[in-house]
């Protein structure tokens, strides 16, 4: 069920233009810039993401799909949860099943934006509170990014989430 690799997890929700469609040209095109730069800021984090888990103290063990996810929260008691936020669970835009020091199994939770908000740091305590949840087992917030909002630091002295840079040199993958 498993599947390592930027084919197995695909496009979260991250790399989406979102919203209504707007026919003003200049308006299109800085939105399919944006995409593309988050498309690419996810390519580089799922490439690295075993450098992630090991920055954090973890091992990857494998990355977990939109398949995986599915099955995990068909599996669970979701009767409480709008179905909105489960949709957006299995959309995560990295998530990792880990072990950690004495070997038991964990994950890794990890939202992907060119520049980190708020909106991803919600996004990756939600998800990992609904792995967590949905498992039994331990799951960690993460964020990436190559720039993150000053207002996210809160969060991140908190120790609440963990914060990965991605370096502008590794965005070419050749």
């Amino acid at each position: 069920m498993k599947r390592d690799g930027p084919a197995a997890v695909g496009v979260g929700a991250g790399c989406g233009v979102g919203g209504e469609e707007i026919m003003r040209g200049d308006v299109v095109q800085r939105q399919e810039s944006s995409f593309l730069q988050d498309c690419l800021t996810l390519e580089v984090a799922l490439a690295y993401s075993a450098m992630l888990a090991d920055e954090m103290g973890l091992t990857r063990v494998s990355n977990l799909g939109y398949d995986d996810l599915r099955a995990i929260s068909i599996a669970a008691d979701t009767s409480d949860v709008p179905e909105a936020a489960i949709l957006g669970f299995r959309r995560a835009d990295l998530v990792m099943e880990a072990v950690d020091s004495s070997g038991e199994t964990c994950y890794i939770v990890a939202e992907v934006s060119f520049t980190v908000s708020s909106g991803d740091i919600n996004r990756a305590i939600r998800n990992a509170d609904f792995l967590n949840r949905f498992t039994g087992r331990t799951a960690y917030p993460a964020v990436a990014g190559m720039d993150k909002d000053e207002r996210i630091e809160r969060w991140l002295e908190a120790g609440e989430v963990f914060w990965h840079q991605l370096e502008r040199s590794k965005m070419d993958l050749d």
